[in-house]
């Protein structure tokens, strides 16, 4: 039920969040109810997808890996700009939503039949990202209805919800894996061939979550998207006049006057920059963190699955811990410096070899030692595959590469993760919504999700050949480089980041002061 600003006399000196449309506290509960639902999903199944795609596909490359991901972006960027056009002429966000999860149901139908033909491994993983994709892009509206539903004295608030939704969720998510990955691989078999063990497990949950969601939205979620009416800015503009400019002349302060003032499109075009650099550090260590932690730190499927899980579980720790008290933190931009592989590091990645074996830190030597163990297998007519750990042969750059301390890295990723990118990207959602001012939304957020992702179709793919080629060394520089010019620009505009009423109030005392000129 939507609220109305009440007819009654106007103070002087009242402040104007008093004359504001009342937040619809409900409906924002719900949201985040449904964002902790799907935190909860993403939490317990990113660990596995790299691990089991690398246990059902051997050969796989990170290149490939790479492609995968450009498919979720692929599928993000299109249904987001899809989804803000959909919801500014619906003026309701509940079936965009609904239609999310429902295509993670069928998502997930598709990733347990992956086990049923490793062959076709590579190509369900690519359909099951590019439909998440999807999903996740049209989930993305319900920060708007969060931002429309909300006033603007309350906005933090309410997005500082949401952050403690997703920082519960993805603190939850990795425990709830942390008990499944104690089911081996194949694990219980079920119907049709399939199993439920430690990479399936999580999936078998999001089905639950989901349609527990899907419930919770048609039941209980209105969706209804709320631009100010008539009275309402009537209101705003009596409200501006006598608590803020209470000696400018009514005629300097009317609807039309304040009709004629739009949101600043160059700050909304700097806090898209800024959106684009935190999904480029975001991207990267999505896209690099698990096959390089498997690899600089030779750890098996299983062993990735266990300790990304026990990681992930910290930084949701952290997240919700500082989406508690709410402390603005930079610590993203930190992680590259610290796990930068520094020339003062003695020790390079070892080259893979069995788990339990000796490594080997020379490529030539890791070449003989791997041929004489496949000659040496084939000769007894051995069967069993053992998992090779450690850094593939192809790569020459390990040799001369040096390996960032396990602890330092996990340590780095926990807060970059858990801190420095959910309260900037929290920040960044409460700032762009109060710079569009009381507008319908939908198109501009839509937009400014899918900025970001539009970088992730190609990113994956680029990010990881460069990573094939060279090594973490060149894209930490990058990141650093990017992240620094972010902040740069930042500092030059940082007076025009500014709520869309602080700017109305700016202009109109901008007018009073050329009418007394005059």
């Amino acid at each position: 039920m939507e609220t109305t600003f009440p007819i009654t006399k106007l103070e002087k000196n009242q402040p104007l969040e008093n004359y504001e449309r009342k937040t619809d506290w409900r409906s924002i509960y719900i949201a985040n109810i449904i964002a902790l639902l799907s935190a909860i999903q993403l939490g317990s199944i990113i660990p596995t997808i790299w691990p089991y795609l690398k246990l059902m596909s051997p050969q796989i490359t990170e290149t490939t890996y790479g492609a995968i991901r450009g498919a979720h972006a692929l599928g993000s960027t299109v249904a987001s700009g899809a989804a803000g056009y959909i919801v500014n002429r619906q003026a309701n966000t509940k079936y965009v939503l609904l239609a999310g999860k429902i295509l993670v149901i069928l998502s997930a139908f598709l990733y347990l039949g992956i086990e049923l033909d490793a062959k076709l491994a590579a190509i369900l993983f690519l359909l099951y990202e590019f439909i998440m994709g999807i999903s996740m892009g049209l989930s993305s509206v319900y920060r708007t209805h969060i931002a429309m539903a909300s006033a603007e004295h309350e906005r933090s608030k309410a997005f500082g919800l949401t952050m403690l939704a997703t920082s519960i969720g993805f603190l939850v998510g990795p425990l709830i894996q942390m008990i499944f990955s104690r089911i081996k691989y194949p694990g219980i078999t079920l119907l049709f061939g399939t199993h439920f063990n430690l990479f399936t497990a999580p999936v078998y949950l999001a089905l639950i979550l989901s349609f527990v969601g899907v419930i919770l939205l048609w039941f209980w979620f209105h969706g209804e998207m709320h631009v100010p009416t008539k009275e309402e800015r009537k209101k705003q503009q009596e409200a501006l006049k006598m608590a803020h400019l209470s000696t400018v002349p009514s005629s300097i302060i009317n609807e039309d006057h304040m009709k004629e003032i739009k949101y600043d499109k160059v700050a909304v075009a700097i806090l898209v920059m800024a959106k684009v650099v935190l999904d480029i550090n975001f991207l990267l260590i999505m896209s690099i963190s698990g096959p390089y932690a498997m690899l600089a730190f030779s750890w098996s499927s299983q062993d990735s699955v266990t300790y990304q899980s026990m990681f992930m579980a910290a930084m949701g720790s952290c997240s919700l811990i500082f989406s508690l008290t709410y402390v603005k933190f930079k610590l993203d931009k930190n992680f590259y410096l610290i796990t930068y592989p520094w020339w003062f590091i003695d020790e390079t990645i070892p080259y893979e070899h069995a788990k339990g074996e000796d490594a080997f830190y020379s490529r030539s030597q890791a070449q003989t030692a791997l041929s004489l163990s496949n000659s040496t297998a084939s000769a007894v007519g051995g069967n069993i595959k053992k998992e090779l750990v450690g850094c593939s042969i192809n790569y020459e750059w390990c040799e001369n590469t040096p390996r960032v301390n396990v602890f330092l890295y996990n340590i780095a990723l926990v807060f970059a993760m858990g801190i420095g990118m959910p309260i900037s990207q929290i920040n960044l959602d409460i700032l762009y919504s109060k710079v569009l001012g009381p507008i319908k939304q939908g198109v501009l957020q839509g937009i400014f999700h899918a900025t970001g992702q539009i970088l992730h179709i190609v990113g994956p793919v680029i990010f990881t050949k460069v990573y094939s080629v060279s090594g973490p060394r060149y894209l930490w520089f990058f990141e650093i480089l990017v992240s620094c010019l972010c902040i740069f620009v930042f500092l030059i505009y940082y007076q025009r980041l500014v709520p869309f009423s602080k700017r109305v109030e700016t202009k109109m005392l901008k007018r009073q002061s050329q009418t007394n000129i005059a």
